[in-house]
């Protein structure tokens, strides 16, 4: 489905950040922050390493039920900085804006239909997204090493990296599958279905000192946790 062959996506985060839309870049402020989870290491380990994580990923909790279904279109930058030839790029950071699928539900006949029709976002610009009919919900962010979620209508807060697997049908162009959570364990945040996002193999053929810009799309699942709401928060 894929082109295996490595390109740098021509989008860079600044043409990400100046695309006109209905997802504008909200600047997050650190002091809604209630407490940082996870430190930028662990997900660094996490996010580089292909070869990190468990078999599957955890079913949400039974307790939990299905707030948002988004698709999240954005930008990973890796680094070869202070890496060997031999040695993956590390995770640096991620941009993604989280757009509610809602509208499209009922054009699809299957779960699977929908499924296989997210890759094709790798191929929208940001002008044909806001010429539809999706809503932008949200974004995913870094800073200071900690990934971000902001829901616009619900709060913004750190996410912690519980478990990731490899893409299942090309490991090597599709970033990682991930389960994440947020400190009070009210939300939980599967990552699945990606296209697009997975870095070099290896820093052989990278500039040393530049980042290195992955462009994906990815299907975004949110779930509530009733029994841990007002916990932590």
């Amino acid at each position: 489905m894929h082109d295996e062959s490595w390109a740098v996506v021509p989008m860079s985060l600044s043409q990400l950040r100046s695309m006109a839309g209905l997802c504008l870049w909200k600047v997050v402020k650190l002091a809604r922050i209630r407490q940082t989870v996870g430190t930028k290491e662990q997900n660094q380990e996490l996010q580089a390493n292909n070869t990190t994580g468990t078999d599957m990923l955890t079913a949400p909790p039974v307790t939990s039920t299905l707030q948002y279904l988004a698709i999240g279109k954005g930008i990973i930058t890796y680094t070869c900085a202070n890496r060997t030839d031999t040695e993956a790029p590390l995770y640096v950071q991620e941009e993604t804006y989280l757009y509610d699928v809602a509208p499209l539900i009922l054009k699809f006949s299957s779960e699977a239909q929908f499924h296989s029709y997210v890759p094709r976002f790798l191929e929208y610009d940001y002008i044909s997204i806001d010429n539809s009919s999706l809503n932008c919900i949200g974004t995913v962010q870094t800073i200071s090493g900690i990934s971000i979620l902001d829901l616009y209508n619900v709060d913004a807060f750190p996410v912690e990296i519980l478990e990731v697997v490899n893409a299942p049908d090309n490991s090597q162009f599709d970033l990682q599958w991930a389960h994440s959570k947020e400190n009070s364990n009210e939300w939980e945040i599967y990552r699945v279905v990606t296209a697009g996002g997975g870095s070099p193999y290896d820093c052989g053929d990278q500039i040393i000192n530049d980042d290195i810009p992955s462009e994906y799309v990815a299907e975004y699942w949110f779930y509530h946790n009733k029994a841990n709401h007002g916990e932590g928060r």
